[in-house]
């Protein structure tokens, strides 16, 4: 079977920001040792960094990529395909780039720029979740098919309790001192994220806040 695949990918600029790369990609069953990005399963492969195409592959590099955030957006596709979850949680990190928009709340005590949170736990078997309309004014295509991919996304990279628990441990880090709980940021096209990551018994596991982009570009204009 043959797959395309849509999607974006934020690479940190060292500068406390993010570089999102727009990708492409085709993606077959089997490897190919003729075809397929280092004999991979990649055969097809567009990657555009502000409108501008950075690496183009066609069964062959007709555009190489030159720039680091491309190189590492590849790097990162390339892992994909073998693990889905491995990019999900290369692109998360645990320093948050907008803690200003905590400053702007409305009257719902939630920041103007917040879509919706949602609220998941691990019943041992699968993830259940709400989702928690906040400024749902907010609502486009784009970020709420974002958003779903970012949930799908995380699901993937974290099947169980037990992988949300070993990478609080070595990766989020205890939340004021507390080792079952830990923070992790993610930023893309459209959104950026807040994962609250929680393992202690008798509470939901994950608070997924879903911030638009855009509403924070409007509000710094203002």
């Amino acid at each position: 079977m043959i797959v395309w695949r849509e999607g974006a990918i934020g690479i940190p600029d060292g500068k406390g920001g993010h570089i999102i790369c727009h990708y492409w990609i085709k993606v077959y069953d089997k490897p190919s040792a003729q075809y397929g990005i280092e004999g991979g399963r990649i055969s097809k492969l567009m990657i555009k960094i502000d409108g501008k195409i950075t690496a183009n592959y066609d069964r062959g590099w007709d555009v190489h990529p030159t720039d680091k955030a491309t190189e590492t957006a590849v790097e990162i596709l390339l892992l994909g395909v073998k693990n889905e979850g491995a990019v999900f949680k290369s692109q998360l990190t645990t320093t948050c780039t907008f803690m200003d928009v905590w400053g702007n709340k409305r009257d719902n005590r939630y920041p103007e720029s917040e879509l919706c949170y949602i609220r998941a736990y691990h019943d041992g078997d699968d993830w259940c979740m709400s989702v928690f309309p906040v400024n749902w004014n907010l609502k486009t295509k784009e970020l709420t098919a974002e958003a779903d991919e970012v949930f799908d996304n995380f699901k993937k990279a974290f099947p169980d309790l037990e992988a949300v628990r070993e990478y609080v441990e070595h990766n989020a880090g205890p939340m004021d001192g507390d080792p079952t709980e830990g923070n992790a940021y993610l930023e893309l096209e459209h959104g950026r994220y807040w994962l609250r990551l929680i393992t202690r018994k008798g509470d939901y596991n994950l608070y997924l806040h879903v911030l638009s982009k855009a509403a924070m570009a409007e509000a710094a204009n203002r």
